[in-house]
């Protein structure tokens, strides 16, 4: 259920002409996202939920305020502008207030696909069951969800701007676990467009596989270990190295990107090996992102690091412009990888730990991004080319910046969430202690 660009635009026109402040920002956004879970081999839950969400921000010089209606008469319009102007001439001034943008160009992403929109709750449930059946043939215990829908969003501010954009998501995932509870495996796939992209049978197999290879691990020492990751595991880790790409904590002293010597950031400077190149892509045609960030900055494609040489960093607006910068976000990223599948790595691999994923990971100290997690979901010991058994999860503490630079070779990359993530061979990574959780 969204609302059509004709009818966005209205709304937020009359919205911005019922205002008495000097500057205003209006983002609308609406849609319909349906969701089925299962849980112990049976469908447990369905819900679909609708709605819209209209937010108002208005500024009288740098004093701010802003409110929130989710209905869209005029009365309902009249009365957001207005609380949103009562709270901005009662806070005190920010600092970093910024203006609005003029009127921005915006690239066309094709994002919105009706057969996801129009997947019901039938439909999920149907490709449910045959998980299920499977699992229940094989005495296995299976959970997951099956979610899909729509959704836009509308921007528009008093200097002209507008901008409007639609899109389509669905995303499965599959556990799977042993009736000893001894083995566990997951597969998913999230963030798709399409919904003919979404395999949940293929992807119950994988889990299926993993959890009936995981049964009976065997401990394994904590030390420094050559590593396969996978690449849902990569991509688990790999997300804290892009929270810390932000520009002001760099400049600030308060993250790995902050040059201590200098007292600036280490932008150009070398910190990742020579195979490490990142990027953003908006157009992507597996990522399909938006065209625009939340306040109306057009999105664009930016390499953050190239060869192992920082190339951007995230700046925003307020930061931009006192450093004399330009603005940068990013809506996706895509590290490039080799030409390798992860059995290759493996055959490749004399004396190594295959990890599938990771979870629970917390940061531990952002000045060297420092993170400590678990592996979970089918974790193995890899000698002589070959996996020799499962062994139990194990606690890891490791900075992705240290396994940046200590990767030896890649797979394709593949879509993994948001991105596009390649698994990766690397050594010297660190596993400080072993747990017993499945």
């Amino acid at each position: 259920m969204i609302l059509t660009e004709t009818e966005a635009k209205a709304i937020l026109e009359k919205l911005i002409s019922y205002s008495t402040a000097d500057e205003m920002v209006a983002v609308l956004t609406g849609g319909s996202r349906g969701f089925s879970r299962f849980a112990n081999n049976a469908m447990t839950q369905n819900v679909d939920k609708r709605g819209f969400s209209l937010n108002v921000n208005v500024a009288f010089g740098k004093k701010e305020g802003s409110s929130t209606i989710n209905k869209f008469d005029d009365a309902s319009l009249k009365g957001a502008v207005k609380r949103a102007e009562s709270i901005a001439r009662l806070l005190p001034a920010n600092p970093e207030h910024m203006p609005p943008l003029p009127s921005q160009k915006y690239q066309k992403i094709e994002a919105y696909f009706p057969e996801t929109a129009e997947f019901g709750p039938i439909d999920r449930a149907k490709e449910i069951l045959k998980v299920i059946q499977t699992c229940d043939q094989k005495e296995l215990i299976t959970a997951g969800t099956f979610s899909n829908g729509d959704g836009f969003t509308g921007i528009a501010n008093s200097k002209g701007l507008f901008g409007y954009h639609k899109s389509t998501s669905c995303g499965f995932s599959v556990s799977v676990r042993t009736q000893d509870r001894t083995g566990s495996g997951r597969a998913q796939q999230s963030n798709e467009r399409k919904i003919g992209d979404i395999n949940p049978s293929p992807l119950a197999a994988e889990a299926i596989r993993t959890a009936e290879m995981s049964r009976n691990p065997h401990p394994k020492e904590p030390g420094d270990y050559t590593v396969i990751l996978k690449p849902t595991a990569m991509m688990e880790l790999f997300i804290y190295l892009l929270f810390g790409l932000s520009a002001r904590s760099a400049d600030e002293g308060r993250s790995f990107l902050s040059d201590r010597r200098t007292g600036g950031n280490k932008l150009g400077q070398k910190i990742f090996g020579e195979n490490i190149t990142i990027r953003s892509a908006a157009t992507h045609p597996k990522l399909l992102g938006t065209p625009f960030g939340g306040d109306g900055l057009p999105a664009r494609d930016i390499t953050w690091v190239e060869k192992g040489v920082v190339k951007n960093l995230s700046y925003s607006r307020y930061w931009a412009a006192k450093k004399g910068k330009e603005p940068t976000f990013a809506m996706n990223f895509l590290m490039e990888g080799g030409d390798h599948t992860i059995e290759e790595l493996i055959k490749d691999t004399d004396k190594g730990i295959l990890v599938s994923s990771f979870w629970y990971i917390r940061m531990v100290d952002p000045n060297n991004l420092l993170c400590t997690g678990l592996t979970r979901d089918g974790t193995f010991w890899v000698e002589n080319g070959k996996i020799q058994y499962p062994i139990n999860n194990v606690r890891f503490n490791e900075s992705p910046v240290v396994l940046l630079n200590n990767i030896e070779k890649m797979t394709k990359p593949q879509k993994v969430g948001f991105g596009i993530m390649p698994g990766v061979k690397a050594h010297n990574f660190t596993l400080s202690s072993v747990s017993e959780a499945v």
